[in-house]
């Protein structure tokens, strides 16, 4: 669960600076950006098939930003269920709100997508926001879900799978051309930057919204 943690600024400081500068470069089109995205982009993308196509096209469609909500409020929803009510409502407004982040930036940054890309995937390339969704996702679930699993082994698991499954949609978006390379690193950059803010929010919150009559009874930790 949510809980106070020292580390969060440095972490936060780190990561905005990263953020920051992948944003300037982009944004400039620096060539060490465009050396960068055709460096990936030829290591992905260097054998084309039909079956590893259609492979990619699922994972992108599961990880979509509309998916990416699905999954939140099923979680929220759980959450709810099991009384941890203010978990729940924070899952959902970091997600939204991060996804409002996310079309800011993107309609800032203004980068066009790969010439190549899909009808399907419309809008600006920078950052990605099927990345940037179910990399939220997966946070949520190490931060909301992992504290209640009790056995060790399932935890493992559960983390494992859930870091092959983010970088499955990331290679999915590289290799379907509906981003650069830098778009997914962008991406989880905002996201993490964007974690560390929700979660200093939330401390600051929690002790308020447990005098609402409605979140009075709910379980914190």
């Amino acid at each position: 669960m949510i809980v106070k943690d020292l580390q969060r600024l440095p972490r936060f400081l780190i990561s905005l600076i990263f953020l920051i500068g992948l944003t300037i470069t982009v944004f400039r089109g620096s060539g060490i950006v465009t050396l960068m995205d055709s460096g990936f982009q030829q290591m992905i993308q260097g054998t084309v098939t039909t079956v590893e196509t259609q492979l990619m096209t699922i994972i992108s469609a599961v990880s979509s930003p509309t998916m990416s909500i699905v999954y939140t409020l099923i979680l929220a929803l759980i959450l709810w269920v099991i009384r941890y009510r203010i978990a729940a409502i924070w899952a959902l407004c970091t997600l939204i709100g991060g996804d409002v982040i996310a079309k800011l930036m993107k309609d800032f940054v203004h980068r066009a997508r790969p010439v190549d890309h899909l009808a399907v995937d419309d809008g600006f390339s920078f950052p990605s926001g099927h990345v940037f969704g179910f990399f939220i996702v997966v946070a949520l679930i190490w931060i909301l879900v992992m504290p209640l699993i009790q056995n060790q082994l399932i935890g493992a698991i559960i983390r494992i799978v859930t870091i092959v499954l983010l970088l499955l949609v990331v290679i999915a978006r590289i290799y379907l051309s509906a981003h650069f390379p830098t778009d997914t690193f962008g991406a989880m950059l905002l996201a993490y930057t964007w974690l560390q803010v929700a979660e200093w929010l939330a401390i600051g919150l929690i002790p308020i919204l447990q005098k609402w009559p409605l979140l009075k009874d709910s379980k914190v930790a």
